[in-house]
C-alpha cells in the first residue's frame, strides 16, 4: 500500500531569468473539509505588553517575506552583561510600485529609535532576501543577499558588513562583494553545472576553533540552489556553504574578499538535484552552535513517482567539527526518521468513518504529514546543544488505490515542535498548539481526542466527529499556504527560555473561505501567536495572541490599522527578571490584506516594521545573577527597601529605613550581579532615608535599559529591591 504522498515544489521565474519566489508543483492535494468551530485554548492577553509600539522602518510595495526565508534578519546587540544595546535589521523593499527591489540594513538604538537605514549596495539592481548575523566580538552586522552583481543572468550572493565597533555606532559599511559567484565557481570546478544558482542565503558567525589563541571567528554563508537538473524540473534546493576565519583586523582592513574561503555541499542533497537516485527536496533550517556543530534540519520529500518506498522523512544532516572533515573522509553524518504517521480514521456516532473521499468512500486510516505546509522554518541550538525547529502537521485523506482523490483537510493544520538530540541521536516531536494531555509523549496528537482517553471528545449536531480546528497561517487559502506559512523559534544560550512565533488565521479563514457569518468581523484580521518554553522546548505554553480586533480579548491598540504578516523574532530574548522577558519583532504591515506578489490583495504596498513586546512566563533563573538576592526584604530582619517609580526613566528614588544607626551601603547591580554604582557608603541614623539614582554608572556613563538590583547593607542585615529601567 502506498504509505505517503508528498507535496513537491518548484521555483517560479519572475522578471526575466531571475529567481524570485519559491513555488510548489508536482502532485497536489485536493483542498476540502468543513470547520468544526472548535478552537483550542490560548493564554490570557494580560501576559503580553507592548513596550515599543510598531515603528516603520521603510515603506515597500514588495508585500511578501521582507527578509530571509529561513533565518532571522533581526539580530539583537548586547553588551558583556547581557544588556540590550540595539538591533540590526536586514530587509528588502520596493519603495514605489515601479522601483527596483533593493536590500537595506537598518539599526535601532537601545530605546527603539532608528539611527541608521541604508542600502547594502549602492548600485540600483534587483536584489533580495537578506540573511544577517552579528560578529560575537565586535557586534558588527554581516549581511548576505542575492543579487546579480555581474549581470550574467545568474543571481550571486552579495555580502557586506558594517563596522559598528569602529565608530562605535552604525553607518560605516564596507564595500560589498560577491561572496558566492555562481558562474565563477562553476568555472573553477567547485559547482557541477553551469546554471547552478545558489541564492536565498543565511549567515552565521561564531567564535572559531582557534579563538582562544588567535581571536579568530568563523563565518558561514549558506545558499540554496534554484536550478534543477532532474526529471521533476523543480528546484531541489541542495545547499552550498562557504566559510572562512577572520579577525577584527580583517574587518577594519576590508580583507573579507581575500579570506581563505572554503566550499562545502551535502552529497545526498546534490544527488536529489539530478535524480540520483530520485528527485527530492528538503524544507529546512540551518543552525550553527558555539562549539562547532552545524545542523541542516528539516523535512525531506521524495518524488512519489520515483521513490519505491514513498517515504517522507524528518532529517538532520550534521557535522560536529566546524564544517570540516574530522578525519573520517566525510563531512556530514545523517539522522532520519519518518516525518508522518497513519492513525485510525475516527468513528462518527453512528459507527461510520469520519473522513471520506469525494465519492463518499471512507478510509480505514488517515495520515498526518509534517512539513507539507512548513516551508519557512529556521533552526536553533538550545542551551544544552539540541537543535530545534517549529513546524506543523496537517491531516490528509490518502487513498492508496486512487491517489488523485487524496485530499488535505484544510481546517486541521497544527503547530508542532521538532528536536534532534546530538547525544542520543533521537528525534522528539512535541505538541505545541493545540496540546494533548501528554504533549511530549511522542504519540500522535489527535485533534478529536485531546484528553487521550481513546474516545472522541465531541460530535457535532449531526453526529459527525468534531475535532479542534487549526490554521497557523495568516492567509486563509490553501492554494498559497506553501508561500504564506512562517514558523520561527529562538532562545538564549545561557538559560532554558525559548519562544516560538507564528501567525494564526483560523478565525479569518472561517469567514473568508468558509463563509461563516459569525466570523465576518474577523475578515482581514490575522493574529500574531507567541508561545514560550521554560525547559528548552520540552514543554510549551498555550500561545499568547495579538490582534487588531477592538472587541476581542487579545486586542492591542498598538495594532490598530495594522495588518501584520511575515513575523520574525529577534535572535535574543531580552530578560527583564525571572518572570518577564522581551521579544523583539520585525514584520510586514500590508496596506491591503493579501500579498499582491502571490496574487492576492492590491498593489498598494505596506511598511516593514519593528516592535518589542514584553511577556510574562514561569520562573526562569537569570543567568549569572551572582550573589545578589532578588528578595525584596530579608525575612529575618525588619529592613526593607523600595524603589519608586518602577519602571523608571532614567531616575528612581531608593527609600529604606536602617534598623539601627551605623554604616550603611546602598549599591546598584545589573542582572549579572556586577556592581554598577555605589549610591551610599556612610554612617546613617535609623530614620527614613531616600537616595536618588540618575541611571548612570560609577564612571558617569548612562546605564542601558534593563533590570537593576538595589541592595542595602547595614551592620546586622540587608535587603534587595529590583526595578526596570525603560527608555
Amino acid at each position: 500500500m502506498k504509505r505517503f504522498l508528498v507535496v513537491t515544489l518548484l521555483v517560479l521565474l519572475v522578471s526575466g531569468l531571475m529567481a524570485e519566489v519559491m513555488e510548489k508543483a508536482g502532485k497536489e492535494y485536493i483542498p476540502t473539509g468543513n470547520p468544526s468551530g472548535n478552537i483550542a485554548q490560548t493564554r490570557a492577553p494580560g501576559d503580553l505588553t507592548v513596550v515599543v509600539p510598531p515603528v516603520t522602518i521603510r515603506s515597500s510595495y514588495y508585500d511578501y517575506m521582507p527578509g530571509s526565508y529561513c533565518s532571522l534578519p533581526l539580530q539583537i546587540q548586547t553588551d558583556e552583561t547581557g544588556n540590550v544595546l540595539g538591533a540590526y535589521l536586514a530587509y528588502h523593499s520596493t519603495e514605489t510600485s515601479t522601483a527596483t527591489r533593493r536590500v537595506y540594513l537598518a539599526h535601532i538604538d537601545g530605546v527603539g529609535n532608528i539611527d541608521f537605514n541604508s542600502y547594502c549596495n549602492t548600485n540600483d539592481i534587483r536584489e533580495g532576501y537578506p540573511g544577517l548575523d552579528l560578529d560575537p566580538v565586535t557586534n558588527d552586522p554581516m549581511v548576505a543577499w542575492h543579487v546579480d552583481f555581474n549581470e550574467d543572468t545568474h543571481y550571486d550572493i552579495g555580502f557586506v558588513y558594517d563596522q559598528y565597533h569602529f565608530l562605535p555606532g552604525p553607518g560605516l559599511l564596507a564595500a560589498p562583494f560577491a561572496i558566492i559567484d555562481n558562474y565563477s565557481l562553476f568555472q573553477q570546478g567547485t559547482l557541477e553545472f553551469e546554471d547552478d544558482e545558489f541564492i536565498w542565503p543565511q549567515v552565521y558567525v561564531v567564535k572559531g576553533p582557534t579563538f582562544e589563541t588567535d581571536g579568530k571567528r568563523r563565518i558561514y554563508v549558506e545558499g540554496n540552489n534554484f536550478a534543477s537538473h532532474g526529471s521533476a524540473g523543480s528546484a531541489s534546493e541542495n545547499v552550498l556553504i562557504t566559510w572562512a576565519d577572520f579577525t577584527t583586523a580583517d574587518i577594519e582592513a576590508g580583507n573579507f574578499p581575500n579570506l581563505d574561503w572554503h566550499y562545502v555541499t551535502v552529497p545526498e542533497l546534490d544527488g536529489y538535484n539530478k535524480d540520483e537516485p530520485y528527485w527530492g527536496r528538503m524544507q529546512k533550517g540551518i543552525a550553527v552552535s558555539d562549539d562547532g556543530k552545524i545542523a541542516i534540519f528539516g523535512f525531506l520529500s521524495i518524488n512519489a513517482d520515483d521513490d519505491p518506498d514513498d517515504i517522507d522523512e524528518l532529517v538532520c544532516f550534521y557535522n560536529e567539527n566546524w564544517c570540516e572533515d574530522d578525519g573520517s573522509g566525510r563531512i556530514w553524518e545523517t539522522a532520519r526518521t519518518p516525518s508522518g504517521f497513519y492513525v485510525d480514521n475516527p468513528l462518527n456516532e453512528d459507527g461510520t468513518r469520519w473522513l471520506t473521499n469525494s465519492e463518499g468512500t471512507p478510509a480505514e486510516d488517515v495520515y498526518f504529514d509534517h512539513g507539507a505546509l512548513c516551508s519557512h522554518p529556521n533552526a536553533f541550538f538550545d542551551s544544552i546543544g539540541r537543535v530545534h525547529l517549529i513546524g506543523s502537521q496537517i491531516l490528509l485523506y490518502v487513498d492508496p488505490d486512487d491517489p488523485a482523490s487524496s485530499f488535505v483537510h484544510i481546517y486541521n493544520d497544527y503547530v508542532k515542535s521538532f528536536i534532534f538530540d546530538f547525544d542520543t541521536q533521537e528525534f522528539q516531536i512535541n505538541d505545541l498548539y493545540p496540546q494533548s494531555a501528554n504533549p511530549n509523549d511522542q504519540q500522535a496528537m489527535l485533534p478529536w481526542d485531546l484528553d487521550e482517553d481513546g474516545v472522541v471528545d465531541e460530535y457535532d449536531d449531526d453526529g459527525f466527529v468534531s475535532p479542534v480546528d487549526g490554521w497557523p497561517i495568516w492567509w486563509q487559502a490553501y492554494d498559497v499556504a506553501f508561500h504564506e506559512n512562517s514558523f520561527k523559534v529562538v532562545g538564549n544560550k545561557d538559560d532554558e527560555l525559548m519562544i516560538a512565533v507564528w501567525q494564526d488565521g483560523l478565525k479569518n479563514k472561517y469567514f473568508a473561505e468558509g463563509g461563516d457569518p459569525d466570523y465576518e468581523d474577523w475578515n482581514e484580521i490575522a493574529e500574531i501567536a507567541i508561545s514560550y518554553s521554560t525547559d528548552n522546548g520540552d514543554h510549551w505554553s498555550a500561545p499568547m495572541f495579538m490582534n487588531s480586533k477592538s472587541d476581542d480579548e487579545n486586542y492591542f491598540p498598538e495594532l490598530d490599522g495594522v495588518k501584520p504578516c511575515y513575523v520574525y523574532p529577534g535572535d535574543v530574548i531580552e530578560r527583564v527578571d525571572e518572570n518577564n522577558s522581551i521579544v523583539h519583532l520585525m514584520f510586514y504591515d500590508d496596506n491591503s490584506f493579501g500579498s499582491f506578489i502571490q496574487g492576492n490583495g492590491q498593489d498598494i504596498g505596506g511598511d516593514v516594521k519593528y516592535m518589542a513586546v514584553q511577556f510574562e512566563h514561569e520562573f526562569v533563573a537569570l543567568p549569572g545573577a551572582g550573589d545578589v538576592d532578588s528578595n525584596v526584604a530579608n525575612a529575618n530582619t525588619s529592613l526593607s527597601i523600595n524603589t519608586f517609580p518602577n519602571p523608571f526613566n532614567p531616575t528612581t528614588a531608593v527609600s529604606y529605613t536602617p534598623s539601627q544607626a551605623g554604616n550603611v551601603n546602598v549599591s546598584v547591580y545589573n542582572v549579572k550581579g556586577e556592581l554598577v554604582k555605589t549610591l551610599v557608603n556612610e554612617y546613617q541614623t535609623s530614620t527614613p532615608q531616600t537616595i536618588i539614582w540618575n541611571g548612570d554608572d560609577s564612571a558617569g556613563n548612562k546605564a542601558a535599559t534593563g533590570v537593576y538590583f538595589f541592595k542595602v547593607n547595614t551592620k546586622n542585615d540587608s535587603a534587595v529591591s529590583k526595578a526596570l529601567m525603560l527608555k
